[in-house]
Formats: C-alpha cells, structure tokens, sequence
C-alpha cells in the first residue's frame, strides 16, 4: 500500500458514483449532518476506508453487515454535532428531518434489500419476477423439513439464502465450496450439502448472479457421490457416506429437468 500509492488512491476512490451514493444513502435519515459532522468523519473515517478499498459489489450495500461498521459514527457523530448547534434544531429543520427520515424509510422499501419484501413488490417488471406472501411461506415450510435432517453438529455447504437459518452451528460454507477446515486443521469434506434451487429457479430469469450461481452449483450437486436423503419443493439435502432415498432421488430428476441447464 505505501509502494503504490497511485494504485491505493485509486482503489479507494473508484468507481467514484458508487461511493458517493453509497455516502447519500447513510446520511440522508440523519438529513445529512453527519456530512458536516467532524467528529462523525473522525469515527467512520477507518472503516469507510476499510470499506472503500473493497473491490466487492457487497461492500458498499448498506443493507448487508459491512454497513453496521460505520452506522455507531454516523449516528454518535450527528449526536455530538448537535449538542454544539442546538440552536439550529428549529421546527423548520425538524420538518425537513421527517422527509428525510421518511424518504429514506420508501427508498428502503422500494430497494427491496435481500428481498424481504418480495412479497410486497415484484423483484424485476420486465421480464416479472414476483413471489406472493403464500408461495414464500409454503417453500419456506418445505426448506424447514428438509433442513430438519441435518444433524445439529453435523458441517454443511449450503447456498446464500439457506446460510442464516443454519448459521448457528460449528461448521458452514457457501456452495460450490464443499470443503472446511476443522479445529484440528484438517480439511475435510462437508458432511451434508443443502442446496436451494427453487430460489434460483424462480430469479435466474431476470438476475445474472443467479444464473450465475446455478452455473457453478448445479454441477456440484450432479457430480456428487453423496447419497440424496430429501428433496422437496426444490430444496435438495445430500449425505456423505448415506445411502440414496429413491423417493428423494425421483424428485430432484424431476425437479432437476425444470432447471434446464
């Protein structure tokens, strides 16, 4: 970093666009103070930079985890500001707070982050990607029974949207790595792959990172050699060193002729 500062520079400020809207969409529900703030910049300066120097598409989503690092100095930071300005908290200035704060509230809802308000609004309008309140509920149900099986000290390889239900055991990665290393060092193969297909299926029309994801989980599941335990709605569970239910088995070809890849 201190060889290459060009390239540092660089890395820190592009693409440009995405930072500064990355910066609006923080400060607009404390109506921008923290931009006039010194003390909120001198408490989220290091893990902007942390952030800004991501190559990551995730880094600057404020709807994901990387945002809870700077979030505490944005907020401490407006506090600090106003308890110098007092004066200027005047009831024209709360008026255009509440835009703020309720302007900020729709562009959330509308932005539909990690799509849980799916149900609410359509994903894509063209072509129309809409998953009802009902059809989420019954494959949310289904995804439960088939993650039921894993046992609870048991590894698993699962993909994004099935990681939070299972996030608290021991030992997880995300699909197509199929392989932890444990406490002792060793690596070894997951004892369970879980792998939620239904949810691909119905974004892969109209998102690249889902067909994306199918590219490069689909062939982890048809080259496997664990035995498939469970298949419902979709959601496929495969076993190292378990036999194969054929009941299972029967669903996921059927499902799997449905994926047309």
């Amino acid at each position: 970093m201190l060889t290459h500062p060009i390239e540092l520079l660089k890395s820190f400020l592009w693409p440009i666009d995405r930072r500064i809207f990355y910066l609006l969409r923080q400060w607009l529900p404390l109506a921008f103070i923290s931009a006039t703030s010194p003390a909120t910049w001198a408490l989220t300066a290091f893990p902007l930079l942390s952030l800004f120097l991501q190559n990551g598409v995730s880094a600057l989503s404020i709807s994901l985890r990387y945002s809870l690092v700077v979030v505490p100095g944005l907020f401490y930071g407006a506090v600090l500001w106003w308890s110098a300005h007092e004066a200027q908290f005047t009831p024209k200035f709360r008026k255009r707070w509440a835009i703020a704060i309720a302007l900020s509230i729709i562009l959330s809802i509308t932005s539909n982050p990690n799509r849980a308000f799916s149900w609410l609004i359509p994903d894509s309008i063209s072509p129309r990607v809409y998953i009802s309140l009902p059809m989420g509920w019954s494959h949310g149900m289904a995804a439960r029974s088939v993650m039921g099986k894993i046992p609870p000290d048991a590894s698993v390889a699962t993909t994004t949207y099935l990681i939070s239900p299972l996030s608290t055991r021991r030992s997880i990665v995300r699909l197509p790595v199929t392989e932890i290393r444990g406490d002792n060092g060793v690596v070894e193969s997951v004892d369970f792959i879980i792998a939620d297909f239904w949810q691909i299926q119905k974004f892969k029309v109209a998102f690249k990172e889902e067909r994306t994801a199918l590219a490069r989980i689909l062939p982890v599941i048809d080259r496997s050699t664990y035995g498939i335990v469970d298949c419902q709605d979709g959601v496929v569970l495969l076993g190292k060193g378990l036999p194969t239910n054929p009941q299972a088995q029967a669903a996921w070809q059927d499902f799997r002729k449905q994926l047309g890849a």
